[in-house]
């Protein structure tokens, strides 16, 4: 069985039989058209390419391409074992190989080794120790009942080749006990003055031996394990071959030899530029077949548009005439649906521009420009809308290229672009911790509203991920029964989003998401029934814990003032769940199923969207001239700008946030301070 190396070397010989000329990648290369040349690459990847007679610089190429590698188990760089008075050799798994046919077959190994030749040279050699030296054995059946029950690979455990017996290697190194042949006896000798730090010192004279030098002249190697037994043609008519690796050696095997035979047919008329590229990457399937032979055979075809990515059709789309049609719809004054703006994006039309032109700024892929034969690429209101599109109205991607002409590969990349823009241009302001003229309106608000000291409403969205990874599904599953990613947020009365947090898995409750034990409460001033505060709240549901910055509703309230404030609570309590409707009735994309399937693309849409509305809501909302002037019995609210040692003032608040007694006497004061406004 060939393996990487060997095989490559075998190609090199075909190819240069079939009259090609072997150039190297350091060298400046003087190609003529009709001539035939090959290169290789780190002993593992051969490119081969044959220049048509009528070739004219600029024209096109057509390429085979295969891999000449294959899951296999490579010897790792530190491979000495020894277990149980066995001699093993480490391996590691290259690609997903089918590992259970490794068992019970005869193993040797193969590969390159650098040698050293001198003081400073090396030179490289192809390896192969043509006898079994390796086995993977299974156990008895009588020592493992359970195995036909099935029997999974322990790649780590159970895919160790045993080498030798360290007891019949000790009684040749030492000379004790029965030497079975003058072999041993110069083994021995060998084997004593062996550097044998990173390998087990027989291998090294195994490797030594088969190259006709000393085992101190090998410097390192590249070995893959490998079937002993040669491959055959079987079956009772001769028809099948019986080997390993069929599948990237048939693919090399029949491109070398089919190439190079239809090869003087080919370069006779051809324009373009054939191409055979065989490379190390288990990855690497077959590019492009060279389907279309010379310009004789197609005399009156008409050449088809071909995409950037080899057997992708390239779709003229016009888009020109898709952005001339966008642009005279909706952005030309006057433009066809002046009305409808407002309803189909969402914002005002300057306040899309405006982000047209932060996103323009940030990111210079929005920006249009020519392609690499001179033609007008996507504008940026086709790739900004587009993706603004998919966020408004949650549909797939390609459900826009008929109207905006642009492909779906091109508006989910724009999409990645789009919020990543956005939140790097417009996520300080809009999305920022609120500052103390913020805190004070905030303040202000709750006081008109009965309530002193409040910040807004904490609650949490579950956001349904569609294409979550199997391997995840079950820590992103919770009490929706379906994988979700929760976003954390507070809201204030305007809907105005001041605190967002996304990202966790939906089998977290409420309790475990919330962020604010982290030491960091807004401190404020303020007094509830003759009694002093110094740290504000939120309004929460009733799943949050009894903190001294949660006020929570009464499940049950008993008396009319725990019936009047539970009303209260519950009414005030509604703003986050208002702004969680409107968010999603905004951004449908956030109302569906996720389909993406990295959590940091869907974080950072859901950023977007909120970024974007709280721009709406400054753009419509006229939130800055907001008539805080409320006039009360209770003194005015002011933020605290008191100093206090980091790390204490972190501790205190830390328990401070925690203080049930605190949460239940904030409670009762605003019971008695809601029914005296009340009253009143």
């Amino acid at each position: 069985m060939l393996e990487l190396f060997r095989a490559l070397d075998e190609a090199k010989k075909l190819l240069k039989k079939a009259g090609f000329v072997q150039v190297s990648e350091r060298d400046n290369w003087n190609l003529e058209a009709g001539r035939r040349y090959f290169f290789t690459r780190n002993y593992s990847t051969i490119a081969a390419f044959a220049i048509g007679k009528k070739y004219v610089p600029g024209n096109g190429c057509y390429i085979i391409g295969a891999h000449t590698d294959s899951p296999c188990l490579k010897l790792k760089p530190i491979s000495k074992v020894t277990k149980g008075g066995y001699l093993e050799d480490g391996v590691q798994t290259y690609g997903g190989g089918l590992w259970h046919t490794w068992f019970d077959c005869d193993l040797t190994v193969a590969g390159r080794v650098i040698m050293r030749e001198g003081k400073d040279a090396y030179s490289h050699k192809l390896v192969r120790i043509d006898e079994p030296i390796l086995r993977i054995p299974n156990l008895a059946i009588h020592l493992d009942r359970n195995v036909q029950d099935g029997f999974k690979v322990n790649t780590h455990g159970h895919l160790v080749p045993v080498l030798a017996t360290a007891i019949k290697l000790n009684k040749v190194v030492a000379g004790n006990g029965p030497v079975d042949s003058e072999d041993d006896k110069e083994k021995s000798n060998k084997i004593t003055n062996t550097d044998n730090s990173r390998h087990h010192s027989i291998l090294l004279q195994l490797l030594a031996t088969q190259l006709g030098c000393e085992p101190d002249d090998i410097s390192d190697f590249e070995l893959q394990a490998c079937d002993n037994q040669p491959s055959t043609i079987a079956g009772a008519m001769k028809e099948f071959i019986f080997s390993r690796r069929l599948d990237n050696l048939c693919m090399s095997f029949c491109s070398l030899k089919a190439w190079p035979y239809k090869l003087p047919f080919l370069v006779r008329d051809q324009r373009e530029i054939l191409n055979i590229e065989e490379e190390d990457n288990d990855d690497l399937d077959v590019l492009y077949a060279a389907t279309r032979r010379s310009e004789g055979f197609s005399q009156g075809r008409i050449r088809r548009h071909r995409g950037s990515v080899p057997g992708h059709r390239m779709v003229n789309r016009d888009r020109a005439k898709g952005h001339e049609r966008l642009y005279r719809d909706y952005f030309a004054t006057p433009c066809v649906y002046e009305s409808f703006f407002r309803r189909r994006f969402r914002m005002s039309r300057p306040l899309f521009l405006r982000i047209v032109n932060g996103v323009e700024q940030y990111d210079p892929y929005f920006i249009q420009r020519t392609d690499a034969v001179g033609v007008l690429g996507l504008s940026s209101l086709q790739k900004i809308t587009a993706a603004y599109r998919i966020l408004a109205y949650g549909t797939p991607a390609d459900s826009v290229d008929e109207y905006i002409r642009i492909g779906e590969s091109t508006t989910i990349e724009s999409l990645r672009r789009f919020v990543k823009a956005v939140i790097a241009m417009f996520g300080n302001h809009y999305l920022r911790s609120p500052n103390n003229i913020d805190i004070a309106g905030l303040l202000q608000t709750g006081e008109q509203r009965g309530f002193p000291g409040m910040l807004g409403s904490i609650n949490c969205m579950h956001w349904k991920w569609k294409n979550c990874p199997t391997a995840w599904q079950g820590m992103y599953t919770g009490h929706c029964h379906e994988p979700t990613i929760i976003l954390e947020a507070v809201e204030s009365q305007d809907l105005w989003i001041w605190h967002a947090f996304f990202g966790l898995p939906g089998s977290l409750n409420d309790i475990n998401v919330t962020l604010l034990a982290n030491g960091h409460a807004p401190p404020v001033n303020y007094i509830i029934n003759g009694h002093e505060y110094r740290m504000g709240y939120y309004l929460a549901n009733g799943i949050y814990p009894n903190w001294s910055t949660f006020v929570k509703t009464i499940p049950c309230p008993q008396g009319l003032k725990k019936k009047h404030f539970a009303k209260a609570q519950e009414s005030a309590r509604k703003d986050v769940e208002r702004a969680f409707r409107v968010l999603q009735a905004r951004f449908a994309i956030v109302r569906g199923p996720a389909r993406f399937w990295d959590e940091e693309t869907l974080a950072d849409i859901m950023k977007a969207c909120i970024i974007m509305h709280n721009m709406v809501i400054e753009d419509e909302g006229d939130i800055d001239n907001n008539d805080f002037d409320g006039s009360d019995a209770n003194p005015p609210i002011e933020v605290s700008h008191a100093y206090t040692p980091e790390l204490e003032d972190f501790m205190q608040t830390h328990y401070q946030i925690r203080d049930s007694v605190t949460h239940s006497q904030l409670q009762s004061n605003l019971i008695e301070h809601l029914w005296q406004r009340h009253g009143d």
